[in-house]
């Protein structure tokens, strides 16, 4: 009863769009984040093509929704068409993340050996993940790509776009709010996953609000998830 009448209150429609999406595309994960997660699930082409299928639609109702905010609606979400400079700044956006991810890691091992007595892995990622079968690297590539787009589009191009336009809201606060809530998507990774992962929200929040196109950070943020990904073949 509750829920309906939040939904009825005239005030609270500007947030009915972005919680109905943030359900039906993110809620079920969010959840059950504490079960085993498998590090080797990217070598299973049955888990890659399920994921494809899955998010692909989810993608495209988003695009559709956004279409239908009227004249130039795109342009206002930071779709654009995808030039060769996206690619070119999406690969060094990845960078920059490999690099600020490394840094934090290390600031993190640093404070939880001082906190935990030299037990760092209690701050740190738990998910070892694992690439063991190089046949299904061009499928991991189109997963990884797809992850970017499937997360950069709702939590960047939509939700920071919806609510910055929004009257009377702070942009500081609602890129914190935006990038926790990215983050509590990867607290299965513990502590420094957490952190790390606002860390990172933060910075594509910043360069969307700065270059407004969608594609180099959608395509940085899946170049960064293929590297990690590729780099544990020669990790074995």
């Amino acid at each position: 009863m509750f829920f309906l009448n939040f939904l009825k209150n005239s005030e609270n429609k500007s947030l009915i769009e972005p919680i109905l999406l943030f359900l039906a595309f993110f809620l079920p994960g969010f959840l059950f984040q504490n079960q085993q997660i498998d590090g080797e699930i990217f070598n299973s082409p049955i888990f890659n093509l399920y994921y494809l299928v899955s998010v692909i639609p989810q993608i495209f109702l988003l695009l559709y929704i956004i279409s239908l905010k009227g004249k130039e609606s795109f342009s206002r979400y930071g779709i654009f068409k995808l030039t060769a400079k996206d690619i070119g700044s999406g690969f060094l956006y990845a960078l920059g993340v490999i690099a600020i991810l490394s840094t934090t890691m290390v600031i993190i091992t640093m404070i939880s050996e001082v906190a935990f007595n030299n037990t760092a892995a209690k701050a740190l990622p738990v998910v070892d993940w694992q690439i063991n079968n190089p046949a299904v690297i061009p499928l991991v590539f189109v997963t990884t790509i797809t992850i970017g787009y499937s997360e950069e589009l709702f939590f960047r191009s939509y939700l920071l776009t919806e609510f910055i336009n929004s009257e009377g809201t702070n942009k500081t606060a609602v890129i914190v709010a935006v990038s926790l809530l990215f983050a509590a998507g990867h607290i299965y990774q513990g502590a420094g996953g957490f952190i790390s992962t606002f860390i990172i929200g933060v910075f594509f929040s910043l360069v969307f609000l700065k270059k407004r196109r969608i594609h180099s950070i959608a395509v940085g943020h899946g170049l960064y998830n293929f590297f990690v990904l590729i780099l544990s073949i020669f990790m074995n």
